[in-house]
């Protein structure tokens, strides 16, 4: 699996939007807010992702990715953390 990356706003990683997208790749990916399932989606036949947050309140969030297999038995270790600061 890719790293995590906003795919909106670039560079900061510090926002005014309160759903922020994310990009990538895998099977099924679930995106955690401090540890909170805030979003998930599948993959497309590209192997990428584009999935959209619930309302995040202004805070800074480490924000992690699972990848989890089609078959729904078999999901990775959260992701290595990045630090979203919504405002």
């Amino acid at each position: 699996m890719r790293p995590l990356t906003t795919a909106r706003p670039a560079p900061t990683d510090i926002t005014s939007v309160s759903q922020p997208f994310f990009i990538g790749s895998g099977l099924i990916v679930k995106i955690f807010a401090d540890g909170v399932e805030v979003g998930s989606g599948t993959v497309d036949g590209g192997e990428n992702y584009s999935i959209q947050t619930s309302v995040l309140t202004p805070a800074t969030y480490t924000m992690t990715a699972t990848l989890t297999d089609a078959a729904a038995d078999n999901e990775s270790a959260p992701s290595v953390g990045l630090s979203v600061t919504i405002l």
